[in-house]
């Protein structure tokens, strides 16, 4: 029984280890109206690297939609191991 618990902690402790923090994207092209969004088509290893996929997306949105940065105003989030769960995301943590 003894060696049979140390063998199931010993399988948590690696599938816990084993797991990677995984990054979701989520782009608001206006500031003004969260409804609208574009969610990222990769991940991300990291935090940083997902704000550089929301700062290209938002230069794309500039050259195709506005013709000046003073009048846009864009937004985004970077989330936290990210499940979809009844029609929305639920992310552990999100970051601005």
């Amino acid at each position: 029984m003894r060696n049979l618990i140390i063998f199931s902690l010993i399988i948590i402790l690696i599938v816990s280890l084993s797991r990677k923090d995984v990054w979701s994207g989520y782009f608001y092209p206006d500031a003004s109206n969260l409804s609208t969004w574009v969610e990222a088509e990769e991940t991300f290893n990291n935090i940083e690297a997902c704000r550089s996929w929301a700062r290209q997306e938002a230069d794309l949105y500039l050259l195709e939609n506005y013709s000046s940065i003073e009048e846009y105003k864009w937004d985004y989030e970077c989330g936290l191991n990210c499940k979809h769960r009844d029609g929305f995301n639920v992310c552990k943590e999100t970051i601005h």
